[in-house]
C-alpha cells in the first residue's frame, strides 16, 4: 500500500482505538459513578487512581499504554515506513485527549504515549 493511503488509514485507525476510555470504563461499571467531575476532571489511569485507589492504577495504565503500543504496531502492518506508525501513534494519542465519546475531553495520554514510545522507541 502506498504511504499517504496507509498514513490516512493508520491515523483514523489509531484515534479510534485511542478513544477508548478504559478508566471511564472501568470506573463506570464498578460504581455506577462518572469519574471526571472528581478529581482532575480527566478521564485517565492517574484520576482513576486519586479518585477509587491506588489498585486502579496498573491496570488501567496498562491498557492506555496498549492502546498506544497497538495502534502503532497496527501501523506498522499497513506499509513499511516510519511515517504511518508516527500516523498510527498520532491518531491513538489525539483519540485519548479528545475523546469523541466524553465530549472531547479526555486524559492527559501519558500512558498512551509511554506506549507508543515503547514500540517506537524502545532504547
Amino acid at each position: 500500500m502506498d504511504l499517504l493511503p496507509a498514513s490516512g488509514i493508520a491515523l483514523a485507525t489509531g484515534y479510534l482505538l485511542g478513544s477508548v476510555p478504559f478508566s471511564w470504563i472501568a470506573v463506570k461499571a464498578r460504581t455506577g459513578r462518572d469519574l471526571r467531575p472528581v478529581g482532575s476532571g480527566n478521564a485517565g489511569a492517574t484520576n482513576a487512581a486519586r479518585v477509587h485507589g491506588r489498585g486502579w492504577l496498573l491496570p488501567i495504565f496498562l491498557l492506555d499504554a496498549g492502546k498506544g503500543a497497538g495502534a502503532v504496531l497496527l501501523g506498522g502492518t499497513l506499509a513499511d515506513g516510519d511515517w504511518v506508525r508516527i500516523a498510527g501513534a498520532a491518531g491513538a494519542i489525539l483519540g485519548h485527549i479528545l475523546c469523541p465519546w466524553l465530549g472531547f475531553r479526555g486524559g492527559k495520554a501519558v500512558a498512551t504515549g509511554a506506549g507508543v514510545l515503547v514500540v517506537l522507541a524502545p532504547w
